[in-house]
């Protein structure tokens, strides 16, 4: 799947962001919507409202057959590359991430579908395949276990201890310079005195 993308714009090799995701979900239900093949969906935008792949998602839940064809081949799209990275990597464990996995149940299926379907029996006998919980919070979940390992590699807590606080590392101190940032655990500065009455 990997070596068989369509070609983008400009002759690239489309990702799977472009062909399966948000951006295209969105544009394949406001043109469904536009041609009236999607009642839910013109619904929508009769309305004034904007079609995104939340509403696209939220029709498919409800059982819009166009919306649920939509969300379908993309978690098809999604899956066939998941299910060659899976053939590579052997998890155990793969968690789909985002607002449209976390509500919309077809997706997902046609995402099980797909790797459970394409990839070996072997790798797929105690697969589990399961939406994210975190919510909007993934993002900041995983920047800080990355920043937490940085801190508590070996080499750097020999460093650190050396120094006696992670701020007063050169090159943490130089990053957080460059950052414009004060360093952390820095005194403040003393508040400016008011001035008196009537001056």
């Amino acid at each position: 799947m990997i070596g068989h993308l369509p070609r983008a714009a400009g002759g690239r090799t489309a990702s799977l962001d472009v062909l399966a995701g948000s951006d295209m979900i969105a544009r394949d239900g406001l043109a469904a919507a536009q041609a009236g093949t999607s009642p839910a969906l013109a619904d929508i935008l009769n309305r004034g409202g904007e079609i995104t792949a939340i509403e696209v998602g939220q029709a498919a839940q409800v059982g819009d057959p166009v919306s649920m064809e939509i969300m379908s081949r993309s978690g098809h799209l999604i899956g066939q590359l998941v299910a060659t990275l899976a053939n590579m990597l052997n998890p155990s464990l793969i968690v789909l991430s985002g607002s449209i996995a976390q509500t919309n149940d077809i997706l997902l299926a046609a995402v099980r579908e797909a790797v459970y379907g394409e990839s070996h029996p072997l790798v797929t006998r105690d697969l589990r395949i399961s939406a994210s919980r975190m919510g909007s919070s993934a993002g900041l979940v995983g920047a800080a276990k990355v920043v937490s390992e940085a801190l508590f590699d070996p080499s750097f807590l020999r460093e650190w201890v050396t120094h006696g606080a992670p701020t007063a590392m050169p090159r943490l101190s130089a990053a957080l310079d460059r950052m414009g940032k004060t360093a952390i655990g820095a005194p403040a500065s003393p508040p400016a005195a008011a001035a008196p009455p009537g001056a």
